[in-house]
């Protein structure tokens, strides 16, 4: 993912190549450096991979409704992947130093209304990440 790049300037690239600005970019930053530092690259690379799903969920279900019976599979199916995402990032953020863990257990993974919104931005900002991965494999 960062062979020879700091996770800021990996980050920089991205948001310099989709022409949008990370929110939750220190957030980003921090979840990249701790799988390196805990060796958790296969945990990231799951929270990018879930969060490419869930971002694409998310423009599905606005765009056909949830109301629709053409949706309920994909609803069951976000439900179950956003309760995987959650758990993933609980784990990369487990052994972190207590601020940034308080960080984003109150930002991203307590039950407070605007965690959802903040989780779902997340996974739409990781899911950057991932399409760069992508489009840059070689």
């Amino acid at each position: 993912m960062m062979l020879q790049t700091s996770a800021e300037e990996y980050i920089s690239e991205i948001e310099k190549s989709i022409n949008k600005k990370c929110i939750f970019r220190a957030e980003i930053i921090s979840l990249l450096k701790l799988s390196q530092g805990k060796n958790m690259g296969v945990v990231v690379e799951d929270v990018l991979f879930v969060s490419k799903f869930l971002s694409q969920a998310v423009a599905v279900l606005k765009r056909e409704g949830m109301a629709s019976e053409i949706t309920k599979p994909l609803q069951t199916e976000f439900k179950l992947t956003l309760e995987k995402f959650h758990s993933l990032l609980h784990t990369l953020v487990k052994d972190a130093d207590e601020p940034l863990k308080q960080h984003f257990v109150s930002r991203f993974l307590s039950m407070k209304p605007d965690c959802m919104e903040n989780l779902l931005t997340l996974a739409r900002e990781l899911s950057w990440v991932k399409n760069y991965q992508l489009d840059n494999a070689n």
